[in-house]
C-alpha cells in the first residue's frame, strides 16, 4: 500500500517537472538514463554550451550529423531504460502529438527505433501489472538545446511483468557505429590533429598527381594513335565504293561499287507493260518484251556520288547525301506500231446523240456513242510522248486520236430541243371518221417543226415554232384521198342485182370531201395549242353526206332501179316503202334520167316545174323532192300507169313521176341529205 502511495507521489511529482528549468543531468535522470552514458551526454552538452557562448557560428553539416548521432544514442538509452522499467510497447498511436513545435533539426519518424513485436504475457505476468508514467522528451539535434525543450507528458500505459530483453534495435543504415562516431567526433573536436594529417595528405596528393599526369599522357597518345589508325582503315575500306549514308534515287548504295550500284538501280526500276484504256473502259495490254522496252542508266549518272572521296567517310557518318538521275527509256517504235495496227479494235461507228421517246411518253436525250475507229499516227505519237515521260498506262481518248471520228451531234447540243420535244409530247390529233380514225402523232408534228441548217429549231418572238406547212398540206391531202367519197364510184348492193358499181357521174352530188386548205389551218392551230384532241376535218359545203362511215351510203337510203322502173326506201336496212315510177324518156338523151350517187337536196310543198320559155312546159306539183342539182327529183304526177316500159317512149323530162298519195307519203318521211342511188 505504501509502495503504491510512493508511486503515486512520484507520478505526481513527475507531472510537475518543468523541462525548461532542468539541467541536462536532471532530464536524463528523469527519463531513467544513468551511469557512464549519462555522464558522457552531460559532458558533451556542457562543452557544446561553452562553444556556443564563445563563438555562436552557424551549424555546419558535420555538426548536424554529430547531433543526429547523439540523438540516436539518446533514443537508444531511452529505449534501454524503458525496457528495464516496463516492457510495454509504445506505438505511435498511443502517444499524443508534442505540444511544442519541433525545429528543423527534429528527428523524423523514420528515425524511430523499430520495437520488436511483443509476445503474449503469461497469466502470472499479467497479475503483476503496474502503471508507469513515461515521459517523452522532444530533443533538438543540438544537444545543447536539450534543457530548453518542452517535455510533454504522454498517456499512461499499463506495464506488464518483466520479460526477456528485446532484440537489438534496428537503426537506419546511415547511422554510423560507435567507432565511426568517435572518429567523426575526434576529427571535429581536434582541429590540431586534423591540420597535421592534412599536411601529410597534401604531399601524397602531389605525388599521385604527377604519377597520374604521366599515365594520362600515355593513355592519350594511345587513343590518338588508335583513332588515326581507324580513320585510315576506314578510308581504305571505302576505296572505290560509295561512302556511308549515300542514296541514289532513294536507294541506299553505301559500301557498293559503281557496278554494284548500277545493277541494283536497274533491278529497282521495273520495266512495265504498256496498258491502253479504250473509250469503253477496256484495258488493252502490250507486253514490254513485245516492243523491246527497257530502262538504262545514262553514262556518268553515278559519277558525282562515286567521287565524294574515301577520306570523307567520317563526315558522311553524320550527314547523308541524296543524288538523282533520270533513266533512259528505250524501245522499238516499229514493233510498237505493228502491235497497235494489228490489234482488232472493233468496227463500230460513232453515233450522233438523239432525242427518243421513253415508255412514259416523255422524251429524253440518248447520248452520242464513240466508235472504234481512230487515227493510228496520232495515238502512236502520244504513246511515245507518255512512255518517255515514264507513263505506261495511257487513256486513248486523251491522245486526240478519235477527234475526226466522233459523232457530229452531242447530247449537250440537244438540250434546248429536248424542251421543245416535251412541249409537244402530248400533242396527238385524232381525226374521227365514225368507223375509223386517222392519228396525227406528236412524232409527225415535231418533224414539221422548222429547223436551221445546224439542226436546231427555228424560234420566233412568240412561243410558237414555225411549222412546215407544205408537210402539213401533204398530210391533209393524203388523208382526203383515203377518206373522201365525193367524186368517187361506189360499191353498192342493189336489191335485184346484188353488188354493183355505181359510177360517179356529172349528176352525182353525194359524198364526203375534206376542205384541205381549211383543215391545214385547223391542224396548225391545234399543234400550237399542244393538247391531245379528237376532231373531224373541215369539209366542203357540198361534200357532206348522211353518214361518215366507210360505206357512206349506209343503211338508210333510196334505191332507184331505172330498168325496173321501181324504187325502194330503206331505213336501217329495212324497206319502209317501195313504189313504181316513170322516169325520163329513155330514148331521148335530153329527157333521160341521169344515173349517179345523189341525195335529197330539198323538199318543198307546191311548186311549178319548168317554163314554157326554156323547157316548153310548165307543171304544178304538190310535193317536190329534188335529188340532184340538174332539176331532177321526185314529184306527184297523175298518169294512167306507172312502171313497165312507159319510160322508154313516153317518159318524163327526167324527173321520177309518182302517184299523188305515194308522193305525199315519201315527202312526209324523207329528210335532206338522204342518199339516192340511181342505177340501171
Amino acid at each position: 500500500m505504501q509502495n503504491q502511495d510512493n508511486k503515486e507521489q512520484k507520478e505526481h511529482s513527475s507531472e510537475k517537472l518543468d523541462a525548461s528549468k532542468m539541467s541536462a543531468a536532471e532530464i536524463l535522470e528523469a527519463v531513467g538514463v544513468s551511469g557512464s552514458l549519462a555522464d558522457t551526454l552531460v559532458r558533451e552538452s556542457e562543452e557544446k554550451q561553452a562553444e556556443t557562448s564563445v563563438s555562436p557560428e552557424p551549424e555546419t553539416d558535420m555538426q548536424k550529423r554529430i547531433a543526429e548521432i547523439k540523438m540516436a544514442k539518446i533514443r537508444q538509452a531511452l529505449a534501454s531504460a524503458n525496457t528495464d522499467n516496463t516492457p510495454e510497447e509504445i506505438t505511435s498511436s498511443d502517444m499524443p502529438a508534442p505540444a511544442v513545435q519541433p525545429s528543423e533539426e527534429m528527428i523524423s519518424v523514420s528515425e524511430k527505433p523499430v520495437i520488436p513485436e511483443e509476445t503474449e504475457p503469461s497469466a502470472e505476468q499479467a497479475s503483476q501489472t503496474r502503471k508507469v508514467r513515461i515521459k517523452a522528451v522532444a530533443v533538438s539535434a543540438d544537444t545543447a538545446s536539450i534543457p530548453k525543450k518542452q517535455i510533454e507528458e504522454i498517456s499512461t500505459v499499463s506495464a506488464i511483468p518483466e520479460r526477456p530483453a528485446p532484440e537489438p534495435l534496428a537503426f537506419p543504415e546511415d547511422i554510423p557505429e560507435e567507432d565511426e562516431l568517435s572518429a567523426e567526433e575526434e576529427t571535429l573536436e581536434k582541429p590540431e590533429a586534423k591540420k597535421a594529417k592534412s599536411g601529410t595528405s597534401k604531399k601524397k596528393k602531389k605525388k599521385n598527381a604527377r604519377s597520374g599526369a604521366k599515365m594520362g599522357i600515355f593513355i592519350g597518345a594511345g587513343c590518338a594513335g588508335a583513332i588515326i589508325l581507324a580513320y585510315f582503315v576506314g578510308a581504305v575500306s571505302y576505296q572505290g565504293k560509295f561512302l556511308p549514308r549515300t542514296y541514289i534515287n532513294s536507294l541506299a548504295v553505301a559500301g557498293m561499287t559503281t557496278e554494284e550500284a548500277h545493277n541494283a538501280l536497274l533491278e529497282e526500276k521495273e520495266v512495265k507493260d504498256l496498258t491502253l484504256i479504250t473509250p469503253k473502259g477496256e484495258n488493252v495490254v502490250f507486253s514490254a518484251k513485245d516492243f523491246k522496252a527497257e530502262y538504262t542508266i545514262p553514262t556518268g549518272a553515278l559519277n558525282e556520288a562515286a567521287n565524294e572521296g574515301n577520306f570523307n567517310w567520317v563526315s558522311k557518318l553524320f550527314k547523308s547525301s541524296e543524288y538523282a538521275f533520270k533513266y533512259d527509256y528505250n524501245y522499238s517504235e516499229e514493233d510498237l506500231k505493228n502491235l497497235i495496227q494489228s490489234y482488232n479494235w472493233g468496227s463500230e461507228v460513232s453515233q450522233n446523240a438523239k432525242i427518243v421517246r421513253t415508255d412514259s411518253g416523255k422524251f429524253e436525250i440518248q447520248p452520242e456513242t464513240l466508235g472504234d475507229k481512230f487515227d493510228t499516227n496520232t495515238l502512236l505519237n502520244y504513246i511515245v510522248e507518255q512512255l518517255n515521260a515514264g507513263k505506261n498506262t495511257i487513256t486513248m481518248e486523251d491522245s486526240g486520236c478519235y477527234e475526226n471520228y466522233r459523232a457530229k451531234i452531242k447530247a449537250s447540243d440537244l438540250e434546248d430541243d429536248l424542251e421543245v420535244y416535251n412541249r409537244y409530247a402530248n400533242c396527238n390529233i385524232t381525226f374521227d371518221f365514225e368507223d375509223r380514225k386517222k392519228l396525227l402523232d406528236n412524232d409527225t408534228i415535231i418533224s414539221w417543226l422548222l429547223k436551221k441548217e445546224d439542226g436546231s429549231f427555228v424560234t420566233t418572238s412568240g412561243h410558237d415554232i414555225p411549222l412546215n406547212q407544205d408537210a402539213i398540206a401533204e398530210f391533209v391531202a393524203e388523208m382526203a384521198d383515203e377518206t373522201d367519197t365525193f367524186g368517187k364510184d361506189h360499191e353498192f348492193y342493189a336489191t335485184l342485182d346484188g353488188w354493183i358499181t355505181v359510177p360517179w357521174t356529172y349528176a352525182s352530188c353525194y359524198g364526203w370531201q375534206i376542205d384541205q386548205k381549211a383543215t391545214v389551218e385547223q391542224i396548225i392551230e391545234l399543234i400550237n395549242a399542244g393538247d391531245p384532241v379528237v376532231v373531224e376535218p373541215i369539209y366542203t359545203a357540198w361534200g357532206t353526206g348522211y353518214t361518215r362511215a366507210t360505206d357512206d351510203i349506209g343503211t338508210t337510203y333510196i334505191e332507184v332501179d331505172i330498168s325496173a322502173q321501181h324504187f325502194w326506201y330503206y331505213r336501217d336496212n329495212e324497206v319502209i316503202m317501195d313504189y313504181d315510177i316513170v322516169s325520163g324518156t329513155e330514148t331521148n338523151a335530153e329527157r333521160r334520167t341521169p344515173r349517179g350517187i345523189c341525195q335529197i337536196v330539198g323538199h318543198v310543198k307546191g311548186k311549178t316545174l319548168g317554163t314554157y320559155a326554156v323547157q316548153g312546159y310548165e307543171q304544178w306539183v304538190d310535193f317536190w323532192m329534188p335529188f340532184n342539182y340538174y332539176g331532177c327529183g321526185f314529184h306527184d304526177l297523175s298518169r294512167g300507169s306507172y312502171g313497165g316500159s312507159v319510160y322508154m317512149y313516153n317518159g318524163s323530162h327526167g324527173c321520177l313521176n309518182m302517184r299523188w298519195s305515194e308522193a305525199q307519203n315519201l315527202y312526209n318521211n324523207i329528210e335532206d341529205g338522204l342518199p339516192v342511188i340511181v342505177h340501171d
